[in-house]
């Protein structure tokens, strides 16, 4: 039975690793599509995003039955929790991604504004995915004090968008599009935040 537990706990993983490679796929085509305007691929990714919400509930369905069927010690349930915690954050990530896109798609907008919080949270889903797969938790670390960072970047792209905005230099449209993108980045960023730091909380409850 531990045999098999351990080979289901390692599925579990594989197809969290493939998610996160999607969404940092997505992250990157939602990065591409702010100075472009190409919202080509806008089906394609909410193809994506369906696929991401059918795998996080079919990852949600396999950690209840291996907690009701496989009798696992105090150690695996923290592991099975971790993965339901990141499949879930994954797949909110994807869905921000796909609402960046389709702000786009709908507004026309191109704007250079927000190539700094794109790249910094892009960093942070990458590194948050490689912290995972290699448990490593200085990378982790460098995840959460990352979060700063991309905060950072909303705060000043709302205060460049007010000030825009006295000036009149930019549409009220295209100032609002611009600032629930940065919320979307923002909140994927909280997001890689929580997975980092789940990773940490884990690591500390093992050594205790």
């Amino acid at each position: 039975m531990r045999v098999q537990l351990d080979h289901q706990l390692q599925s579990l993983y594989r197809d969290l690793v493939l998610m996160g490679s999607l969404c940092e796929t997505m992250l990157a085509k939602a990065a591409h599509v702010l100075p472009t305007g190409d919202t080509s691929f806008a089906l394609t990714m909410t193809q994506q995003a369906k696929q991401m919400k059918e795998k996080e509930e079919d990852i949600e369905q396999r950690c209840m039955r291996l907690i009701l069927s496989q009798q696992p010690v105090a150690s695996d349930l923290k592991q099975i929790h971790e993965a339901q915690s990141m499949a879930r954050n994954i797949r909110r990530m994807a869905d921000h991604a796909l609402d960046i896109v389709e702000i786009m798609a709908s507004s026309h907008l191109k704007t250079n504004d927000l190539e700094d919080m794109a790249l910094s949270t892009i960093y942070m889903v990458s590194h948050c995915i490689d912290a995972f797969v290699n448990q490593d938790i200085p990378l982790a670390r460098s995840v959460v004090n990352y979060d700063d960072i991309v905060d950072a970047c909303f705060v000043k792209i709302k205060e460049s968008m007010v000030q825009r905005l006295q000036k009149q230099t930019i549409d009220s449209e295209d100032a609002l599009d611009i600032f629930m993108i940065a919320k979307y980045f923002e909140r994927i960023g909280d997001h890689a935040s929580h997975m980092a730091q789940d990773l940490i909380d884990t690591k500390r409850e093992e050594r205790a």
